[in-house]
């Protein structure tokens, strides 16, 4: 169940790390089905699958997977996910973020 912090936090969601690489193109890893290794900036990419995942992600600033169907909840990315279906793309990637709240 979605809370609305939880919520909040993946709507206002933001790649602060835009990768051009698509999922299927990462190297697999030994351990795990759902991560991928990149080459280009050897990191770990995790595929995301819930929203509650992408909430984990965004609060540890994981390098993500997300395909196009869950993407759509994300208003913040609506450029990016045209750009990924005009070219074709199963999936965003990138490193993700929550926005920085300001203290006044």
């Amino acid at each position: 169940m979605t809370t609305k912090k939880t919520e909040l936090t993946i709507k206002n969601c933001h790649f602060v790390r835009p990768c051009e690489a698509e999922w299927s193109q990462l190297a697999p890893t030994a351990y795990r089905n759902d991560i991928r290794h990149c080459s280009a900036c050897t990191k770990q990419v995790h595929l995301m699958t819930n929203e509650q995942d992408l909430a984990f992600a965004v609060f540890y600033g994981f390098c993500v997977a997300i395909p196009i169907e869950l993407a759509k909840c994300l208003p913040k990315l609506e450029a990016k996910i045209e750009i990924a279906r005009k070219s074709s793309r199963t999936h965003l990637l990138g490193a993700i973020a929550a926005p920085k709240i300001r203290k006044e």
